[in-house]
């Protein structure tokens, strides 16, 4: 039993709490909340425990935070629905990993206009523990992200970026979860799966569980899906979709593949990649690609070494940018006739970096 003193702090703090939550959200529900004022005041100041009180102080100070640069502050809605079942559990929970997560989705939540596509987000949120938000979050960071460069048009418009797997060792996982239970690591790890927010990598075996996989001596690789990507982006406060939200990401991991052979800013990466690979495309039906080149188009015979380079440097990034440090073999048959009827072929090999070199004739 509390005695009287106590008793009276715990209520003035209560009342604090109100108050503070009142306060710093007044301007937040002016600028962001779609209800009036006084009908969102009534469930702010619902009597509720003290905790979620507290909880919600630091909720909306996580949310002012996030939404104070906005351009656009006076504009903002947020459709009602997504704004009471974020409160409500962001409310539930003082572990700042979480209450981060709440916060950046509630801001991502406000727009000029009602939308609400993150009800999914927030169910998908609400079933999380800290401990899987922090791997989630852990892989979403360190993953090198990629996307249909070929078509960047189209995945801009798609706003898809595909993350690469991440290599990571059991005790790495524990440290990522912080936690010291293989249990909690197990369970938490499997269900993350079972969700498909954590997925193996591509070419990895899929009849066994990231949980037994992860504890081989090497470790394992997982990477985050798609869905978990678009869960990170809006839990840090982005209405961006994710292929805006990494799109430095992007130009870094394309960068580090060609700066070898092209010079071209890092920023510029995927514009210069792109614009190649409409050229390249051009070329589909002329070179067929396996462990070496063969050219098909019999007009290519008549074209000069620099000619024939340019073009293969153009069909080698749209084709497979993966290989722009290869050495192909390459085959021209029978496009060389010569007078008596005869066909003529030559070899070359043909790389980026230098070029086409010929090799053989007969």
């Amino acid at each position: 039993m509390m005695d009287d003193l106590t008793t009276k702090i715990v209520e003035e703090g209560a009342k604090e709490g109100i108050k503070a939550v009142i306060d710093v959200g007044k301007s937040l529900i002016e600028a962001a909340l779609l209800p009036p004022a006084k009908e969102f005041g009534k469930l702010l100041s619902d009597q509720v425990s003290y905790f979620r009180f507290l909880n919600r102080v630091q909720f909306w100070g996580k949310v002012q935070v996030l939404l104070q640069n906005h351009p656009e502050s006076s504009k903002l809605l947020i459709a009602p629905r997504v704004a009471s079942r974020i409160l409500d559990n962001a409310s539930e929970v003082s572990n700042d990993t979480l209450q981060n997560m709440w916060a950046g989705l509630f801001a991502a939540s406000c727009g000029e206009y009602q939308e609400d596509e993150n009800i999914f987000f927030i169910d998908l949120l609400k079933s999380l523990t800290s401990s899987q938000v922090k791997l989630l979050s852990y892989l979403c960071k360190h993953s090198k992200k990629t996307c249909n460069i070929s078509d960047l048009d189209l995945a801009e418009a798609d706003g898809v970026v595909y993350a690469k797997a991440v290599g990571i060792t059991y005790l790495t996982l524990c440290s990522i979860m912080e936690t010291d239970s293989r249990l909690k690591v197990d369970t938490e790890l499997e269900a993350l799966e079972i969700a498909g927010l954590v997925l193996p990598a591509r070419n990895e075996q899929t009849n066994i569980s990231l949980s037994l996989a992860v504890k081989a001596p090497t470790g394992t690789e997982m990477r985050p899906s798609l869905k978990t990507l678009r869960l990170y982006v809006k839990c840090q406060g982005s209405s961006q979709t994710p292929f805006y939200y990494f799109v430095n990401d992007l130009n870094n991991y394309y960068y580090e593949i060609i700066k070898d052979f092209i010079s071209v800013e890092p920023s510029n990466a995927l514009t210069y990649i792109y614009e190649k690979c409409l050229i390249g495309v051009t070329y589909k039906d002329d070179v067929e690609f396996g462990n070496g080149l063969t050219l098909k188009n019999e007009e290519w015979a008549n074209l000069s070494t620099e000619e024939l380079t340019n073009k293969l440097r153009s069909y080698i990034i749209y084709r497979h940018l993966d290989s722009i440090g290869k050495t192909f073999n390459l085959e021209m048959n029978q496009f060389l006739k010569v007078p008596n009827g005869l066909l003529k072929t030559y070899r070359a090999t043909f790389s980026y970096k230098d070029g086409v070199k010929k090799i053989a004739t007969n």
